[in-house]
């Protein structure tokens, strides 16, 4: 009970400070000279996890890439077929060279902080100007990890999203498999690589399936904590989902999943593990905290029209919703879907309706963390 008060107290400490104590100039400094930091530690932290649990995910990885060989095979022909049929290059206009400048500065100077003017003087190139962006940079950093062991390249981007989709592609596969055996697994891949879009983040440099990829690995971590809880399994779930919260913008949602699956397990075991590196989870947000809140100050990064006052806000639910929909059922040449997808689930949903055996298609029939886990993400 002690460890529990004590980390309730960390908790809002954090909360008060960044959300109503540290402003003005502190906000920057913080997140411009502390966040890089306390990204690598969570990042350490997290690999540290995943390396003492390895034999609960993977207690055999001889064996099992012996017995998944052609998941891997096809993973990495359907990369090398991307690279041949597209250019390597900026597919979205500023987003993507944002984040490159970003990786940049965090590989040069170890800074939260995208670069937007330079000059090169005898030789030397000089960065004189820049302003701390809206997008998370947990993707960012691990591009400049990348440019730390093989030099400063802006192309390394698009070899890190090619490593990025060989492993999406494997996780979609054994992600498939859990859901209903291997023919799930091959499935799921070919729903994944029949999206048009999907095929334009592979050869760009965006952080598009960096956010997926997490979001199957937090989800998978999240099913062997529930199996089997232990200090191990939940300082890599915690981790898992702290990174994934720093993927993408709306990434900040799945801490609600992780949270209420971590209070389930505790709640159904009776009793509460709090390992050390836990204390520090709530501080690893708080330079995302800080950076929403200096940045909701500004129409200009947000890209906002005169009539919007907020980037958020259930009041573009509407439109979002209409959007989607015209992704999915709009026929013309302007919308990157697929009408092969828009097929197979308008005949799917038929078949489900018809079959409906208590989700017997559609989960394993044993009794199973990632049902539950499934389920709350």
């Amino acid at each position: 009970m002690l460890l529990l008060v004590a980390f309730s107290l960390v908790a809002a400490a954090c909360l008060a400070g960044s959300f109503w104590f540290i402003d003005g100039d502190y906000t920057l400094l913080l997140v411009k000279h502390g966040g890089y930091w306390l990204l690598l530690f969570a990042f350490l932290i997290f690999l540290y996890a995943v390396f003492q649990n390895r034999n609960l995910y993977w207690k055999n990885p001889t064996a099992l890439i012996r017995q998944n060989k052609w998941v891997f095979i096809v993973s990495a022909l359907v990369v090398g077929v991307y690279f041949l049929l597209q250019e390597s290059w900026f597919k979205i206009t500023m987003d993507e060279v944002v984040l490159a400048s970003t990786s940049m500065h965090l590989h040069l100077e170890k800074e939260i902080f995208t670069a937007s003017r330079g000059y090169e003087v005898n030789g030397i190139f000089y960065i004189l100007g820049g302003y701390l962006d809206k997008r998370p940079y947990f993707f960012a950093f691990v591009v400049s990890l990348v440019h730390d062991l093989f030099g400063y390249r802006s192309g390394n981007v698009y070899f890190v999203n090619a490593v990025i989709c060989f492993f999406l592609l494997g996780a979609m596969f054994f992600i498939g498999k859990l859901f209903g055996g291997k023919r799930w697994g091959w499935l799921s891949m070919l729903l994944l690589i029949s999206l048009p879009m999907f095929g334009l983040n592979v050869t760009g440099g965006g952080f598009e399936l960096f956010n997926l990829l997490m979001i199957l690995v937090t989800a998978y971590l999240g099913k062997c904590w529930v199996e089997r809880p232990s200090e191990t399994s939940l300082v890599a779930f915690t981790y898992s989902g702290l990174l994934l919260a720093q993927c993408r913008y709306e990434s900040i949602l799945f801490v609600i999943p992780v949270g209420l699956l971590i209070l389930f397990v505790w709640w159904k075991e009776k009793k509460i593990l709090l390992p050390w590196p836990l204390f520090f989870a709530p501080l690893i947000l708080v330079p995302y905290v800080l950076q929403n809140r200096m940045l909701n100050q500004s129409k200009v990064l947000w890209q906002l029209e005169d009539h919007q006052s907020a980037p958020f806000g259930f009041q573009y639910l509407e439109q979002n919703l209409y959007s989607a929909a015209n992704f999915f059922f709009h026929l013309g040449n302007d919308q990157g879907n697929s009408l092969l997808i828009l097929g197979i689930a308008v005949v799917s949903i038929v078949l489900w309706l018809v079959y409906k055996l208590h989700f017997a298609a559609f989960y394993p029939r044993e009794k199973t963390g990632w049902r539950l886990v499934a389920w709350v993400f």
